[in-house]
């Protein structure tokens, strides 16, 4: 029995692939090249949108920033201001025998200044441009504004409520009222006059730490912000100078 078995009379050499292979090669690259310029594309402008909103945002939050520090720096100028003013009274020879209860009054629409406090976003900028001591100063200084606010709010209410208790001045000498009083009087008064005097001077020794503070904080506020956001005209802060300040208060002495 025989078996025929039929064989292709010519098999395909292997360089006659080489073309076919070639044309599916440079045909996915065509069509791959151009979707994958777009998608990078694409990608870029959605990086740029994402920076540029970033930037938007911290900006506003450092103008926040800004603001609340103007207030709290101003805050704080004006009380230890206040403050100062009142006691130099007590360096009067004839006031050196007051208590520093008597000659701080009560300041006048100061009311709504512990509202005042720096949000994580507002912070959070200067946490990116890895400012971090400035960071801590600047929270710090919102605590501590804090802080001297209540303590003069206390004094006040604590100062108000001794009216109720005070005895009636018997004379006047301009705006400062006087009055005999007997020792047990006396002892009792101190029950009010004496934690008073405690809230003044420490309220008066807080404010110039406080005030050293702001100034730090608002001196090193504009070049930061400048320089992170790399804008020059960035709005900054300025400070009163000092030798101004001992020249007004030795003036109204």
């Amino acid at each position: 029995m025989q078996v025929h078995v039929t064989v292709a009379a010519q098999s395909h050499e292997l360089w006659e692939l080489v073309p076919a292979l070639g044309g599916a090669i440079i045909g996915a690259l065509a069509g791959g090249i151009p979707a994958w310029l777009l998608a990078r594309r694409n990608s870029n402008e959605v990086l740029d949108r994402d920076r540029a909103a970033r930037t938007e945002r911290e900006t506003a939050a450092a103008f926040r920033a800004f603001v609340k520090l103007l207030e709290v720096t101003n805050s704080i100028y004006g009380l230890r201001k206040h403050v100062r003013q009142c006691l130099a009274i007590r360096e009067l020879p004839e006031r050196s025998h007051m208590e520093p209860w008597q000659v701080l009054v009560p300041m006048v629409g100061f009311s709504n200044e512990g509202s005042i406090h720096f949000d994580p976003d507002e912070l959070a900028v200067f946490y990116a441009a890895n400012e971090r001591q400035f960071l801590m100063d600047l929270n710090l200084l919102g605590r501590r504004h804090l802080a001297s606010f209540s303590t003069f709010q206390t004094y006040c209410e604590r100062r108000e409520a001794f009216t109720a208790v005070a005895p009636t001045p018997t004379d006047f000498e301009g705006a400062i009222g006087g009055a005999e009083l007997t020792h047990d009087e006396l002892m009792r008064m101190r029950l009010y006059t004496v934690p008073m005097n405690m809230l003044v001077e420490e309220l008066a020794a807080g404010l110039e730490e406080d005030w050293e503070l702001a100034k730090s904080v608002a001196k090193r506020f504009g070049p930061i912000v400048q320089r992170y956001f790399n804008d020059p005209g960035f709005v900054a802060l300025q400070v009163p100078e000092e030798a101004a300040e001992t020249d007004e208060t030795s003036n109204q002495k």
